[in-house]
């Protein structure tokens, strides 16, 4: 499977809810086995929703990582909680596994990754 970029924000790090949605539509549309989500909003989006009740209902195989947030505190960031299957929360840690102090943690965290100090191209 080749790389598959959906853009779902804009250069300014801004966008919208139906530019995500379309950038998750495309990846999904394409194949897609795994998408990776670095980003967040404060609430649910009904659209967002029912697009992956849909993905679950038609059994499809896809794996969506999601940034558990960068509040540094136990609020809830969308797509990280949505109630899906589908979607796997991840907050970030330091070198020594700490919890990075810009990292949301909750209830609804599944898993935690290298976020502090990575280099990456």
């Amino acid at each position: 499977m080749p790389l598959q970029i959906g853009k779902g924000l804009d250069n300014s790090r801004g966008g919208s809810t139906s530019g995500v949605l379309d950038a998750l539509e495309s990846c999904v549309q394409s194949g897609a086995k795994v998408i990776n989500m670095s980003l967040g909003g404060s609430g649910p989006n009904t659209s967002v929703q029912t697009f992956l009740t849909q993905l679950e209902n038609d059994g499809t195989d896809v794996l969506i990582v999601a940034a558990a947030g960068n509040g540094g505190d136990a609020s809830y960031s969308f797509p990280a909680f949505y109630e899906s299957p589908l979607v796997v929360s991840v907050t970030a840690v330091n070198i020594n596994g700490e919890r990075a102090p810009f990292s949301q943690y909750n209830n609804q965290v599944d898993i935690a990754a290298p976020g502090v100090g990575v280099k990456s191209t």
